[in-house]
C-alpha cells in the first residue's frame, strides 16, 4: 500500500514539473514601451535582461528600465525602457548640452533646467514641435527655442483684453492669428499696414456719430473708442490740462453720442519784493587794514503770493491768492577784514610823512565863494575858516575822520574839518578848501594819506 501510495506522490511531482517546465517554456507576448514607442515581443525568456537581450534592446546603467533587470516577466506588465540621450539646446544664442532619458520635449527640457513660457516656440532639427510631441532619439538631438512677440488685443466692442503671440511683421499679419475674430466694419487701430513691435497694444473699435460741444460750436464727427477720453482724443479733439468733459473722459461714449468740452485754463501770478541779506564781518589780525575778504557771496531772498484765476471757455471763474511767504530764503555773506596797522612813511616833495592809512579818493576843490551856492560861505562845518589846510568830506566819513590830520600830493597837509556833497555820491572823496584869492581847481583821483598817532578807535571796514 505504502508502494502505491509514493508511486501516486511521484507522478503528481512529475505532471506538475512537467506542466511547470511547459509553461516557463512557452511562447509569451511581452508588451514593450522602448523610448515611448509601444511594441510587442514574443519569447520564451523569463527576466528582463533576457528578454531585452534576445529582443536585440540595448541598454547601459545609465538608462531607465522597468521593472528590474532580474525581474520575471509575465504578460500583464509592460517592459519600459527609456535609453538616456544627449541633448544639444541652442537658446537666445548660447548652445549647451545635457543629458536626459524622457520622451516627451518639454519633460527633456526640464531635464535641462529649461522651463518653457507662453509664447515660447521650440523647434527640433529645426521642425516645429510642441511641448508634448514625442523625441525620437535616433540620431542627434538638437532644441531650439525662440522667444515669440506678443501684444495686447483690446476689443472696445466687447471689453475683452487678451494676449495674443505672435511673428508678425505688421499690425494686419498679427491679427490673422486664427484665435483673433474681427468684424467686417470695425476700425483697427493702430492701422493694419502700421509696423508690429513686442508688446504693443492692438485695438478693435467701431466707429460712432458723435456731436461735440466745444468753444460755443457744435461738431458732428464720427470717432472710436471705449471711452469719451480716447474718442476725443482720436477725434483730434483732445483734453488737455484741466479741461473737462460731459460725461467724464474715463465714462463710456454716451447712446445719444453728444459730448461736452469745457476748455478750462489758469493764470498764475507772482507779486513778490526782495529780501535783503546780512553780512556778517570777521576780523583778522594777519592781514593788512584795508584788506577785504568775500568768504561767502551774499544773495537776496524773495518773498510774495501767487495769485491764480481759472478761465472756463474764457471767461473768469475764480480767483485765488495763497497767504505770502517766503519764496527763496537770503543768503548771508561773509567776509573778512583786516586788522594789521603797519606804520609807514611816504617821501614827497613837501616832505616825508609818517601815516597809518592810505586811501584812493577822488579830489574836488573850493572856497568861500565857489561853494556851490548862490552866496560865500566862509565858514566850515568845524567852525575854521574856509583856507588851505581844510577838507571836507561826506557826513559819513566825517563823522568818522573829522579832527584828523591828512596829506594829500600836491595840496599838503590838513585837517578833515568840514562836510561836503560828493559829485559821484561815493564816500571815497575829499573836497580842498582854498580862500578865493589862492583857488586851485581839482577834479583828479589821489590818495589821502592818514597820518600818526594812531586814533584809539578805529574803523576797520569803510563805507
Amino acid at each position: 500500500m505504502k508502494r502505491r501510495y509514493w508511486i501516486l506522490i511521484l507522478g503528481c511531482i512529475l505532471i506538475f514539473t512537467g506542466c511547470i517546465i511547459y509553461i516557463l517554456n512557452s511562447p509569451r507576448r511581452i508588451q514593450l514601451l522602448i523610448d515611448g514607442v509601444p511594441g510587442k515581443v514574443r519569447t520564451r525568456k523569463i527576466t528582463v535582461a533576457d528578454i531585452l537581450a534576445e529582443a536585440g534592446i540595448a541598454w547601459t546603467d545609465a538608462d531607465r528600465i522597468f521593472p528590474r533587470l532580474n525581474y520575471w516577466m509575465t504578460e500583464d506588465t509592460v517592459l519600459r525602457v527609456d535609453h538616456q540621450a544627449q541633448i544639444r539646446l541652442n537658446r537666445s544664442e548660447a548652445e549647451f548640452t545635457f543629458l536626459s532619458t524622457e520622451n516627451l520635449a518639454g519633460n527633456v527640457l526640464l531635464d535641462g533646467g529649461v522651463k518653457l513660457f507662453p509664447g515660447d516656440g521650440l523647434l527640433l532639427n529645426e521642425n516645429e514641435i510642441m511641448p508634448d510631441s514625442p523625441v525620437q532619439k535616433a540620431g542627434e538631438i538638437r532644441f531650439s527655442i525662440a522667444a515669440l512677440n506678443s501684444y495686447r488685443l483690446v476689443d472696445d466692442l466687447d471689453g475683452t483684453v487678451q494676449t495674443v503671440y505672435t511673428n508678425a511683421r505688421t499690425v494686419g499679419e498679427a491679427l490673422q492669428d486664427p484665435a483673433v475674430s474681427i468684424p467686417a466694419d470695425a476700425v483697427i487701430i493702430p492701422a493694419p499696414e502700421s509696423a508690429f513691435y513686442d508688446g504693443m497694444t492692438i485695438e478693435i473699435a467701431k466707429l460712432r456719430q458723435l456731436v461735440i460741444t466745444v468753444d460755443g460750436e457744435e461738431i458732428s464727427l464720427t470717432s472710436s473708442g471705449s471711452s469719451v477720453g480716447e474718442a476725443l482724443a482720436r477725434a483730434g479733439i483732445p483734453l488737455q490740462g484741466l479741461d473737462f468733459s460731459v460725461p467724464a473722459e474715463d465714462q463710456p461714449l454716451p447712446a445719444d453720442g453728444r459730448i461736452t468740452l469745457t476748455r478750462v485754463r489758469e493764470d498764475l501770478a507772482v507779486a513778490a519784493v526782495s529780501l535783503d541779506y546780512q553780512t556778517e564781518w570777521t576780523g583778522d589780525d594777519s592781514k593788512p587794514l584795508d584788506t577785504l575778504e568775500v568768504d561767502t557771496e551774499g544773495r537776496k531772498g524773495l518773498k510774495g503770493t501767487f495769485t491764480r484765476t481759472r478761465y472756463q471757455d474764457g471767461v473768469e471763474t475764480g480767483k485765488v491768492s495763497s497767504p505770502e511767504r517766503t519764496l527763496a530764503e537770503p543768503v548771508t555773506a561773509r567776509k573778512t577784514y583786516g586788522t594789521q596797522i603797519t606804520v609807514q612813511t611816504v617821501t614827497t616833495a613837501d616832505g616825508t610823512f609818517e601815516y597809518w592809512r592810505s586811501v584812493p579818493v577822488y579830489a574836488t576843490s573850493y572856497s568861500p565863494c565857489r561853494s556851490g551856492t548862490d552866496s560865500c560861505i566862509h565858514g566850515t562845518s568845524s567852525g575854521a575858516k574856509v583856507e588851505r589846510g581844510v577838507v571836507g568830506m561826506s557826513y559819513t566819513w566825517y563823522l568818522l575822520f573829522g579832527g584828523q590830520s591828512v596829506y594829500i600830493p600836491g595840496y599838503g597837509t590838513a585837517v578833515v574839518g568840514d562836510v561836503g556833497r560828493s559829485p559821484t555820491n561815493d564816500n571815497r572823496w575829499v573836497d580842498l578848501a582854498y580862500t578865493d584869492a589862492d583857488y586851485v581847481p581839482w577834479s583828479e583821483h589821489t590818495t589821502i594819506y592818514f597820518l600818526t598817532p594812531v586814533p584809539s578807535e578805529i574803523q576797520w571796514v569803510l563805507p
